[in-house]
């Protein structure tokens, strides 16, 4: 099997700015920006609830309570907009069904995804556009999240009774640090630094800020 994909970025504090011709705010800068936008749009208190999230994608939501479907969600919401991501998450969900009863949190059975022909997940996610290039991506993103487990499993981490979906599950991140779950989370296929800040800032409720790569044509 192939390694995991390396981190290619580095977000320390001694990283190199992608504008190194423009000189950085200071902190008062920032809380003035800070201040301006509170008063116009309002505080903005980070909710502390977890409901069910339904079947639209509406980009990294607040309310999704796995971090497997969120991660996923977030991969099939990538170059399109919300309307074709989410005929693309109710495609798969149409081809290969809810998940068991009792057998971990979540909508889809993504055990039957990982175990499907890609030609099968491609055919189910094609009207949320690059159907070739996410179906491959979602699939390689459950095999290393299967497989992992399975070594925690024997490892004694992970219930020895767990089998199937039980075993596709990162729930285990919300124990890590955000920059231990960004470093996870980035070596997932498809998964740049823009899609992990906004799993770990929304879905996890770590202070991280994603960056959109239109942010170098501003």
């Amino acid at each position: 099997s192939k390694s995991p994909k390396r981190a290619k970025y580095d977000f320390s504090a001694n990283a190199t700015s992608p504008f190194p011709t423009c000189l950085a705010l200071s902190l008062k800068d920032v809380q003035t920006v800070f201040r301006l936008l509170e008063d116009k749009h309002g505080k903005i208190e980070m909710s502390q609830s977890k409901p069910f999230l339904g079947l639209q994608i509406e980009g990294c939501n607040e309310e999704e309570p796995a971090l497997i479907n969120a991660i996923i969600r977030a991969r099939l919401s990538a170059g399109t907009n919300d309307m074709n991501a989410s005929r693309a998450f109710i495609g798969t969900l149409e081809t290969f069904g809810r998940r068991k009863p009792g057998s971990a949190i979540g909508i889809v059975d993504w055990e039957a995804v990982r175990l499907a022909p890609v030609e099968d997940l491609y055919e189910a996610i094609k009207t949320g556009g690059m159907g070739n290039v996410k179906s491959r991506s979602v699939k390689a993103i459950l095999d290393m999240v299967h497989d992992e487990n399975v070594v925690q499993r024997k490892q004694g981490e992970i219930p020895v009774k767990a089998d199937g979906i039980d075993l596709l599950t990162l729930e285990y991140m919300r124990s890590l640090s955000k920059d231990e779950a960004f470093e996870k989370f980035i070596t997932f296929p498809g998964v740049g630094p823009k899609t992990a800040a906004c799993v770990i800032s929304i879905c996890m409720q770590h202070s991280s800020f994603a960056v959109d790569t239109h942010v170098y044509w501003i």
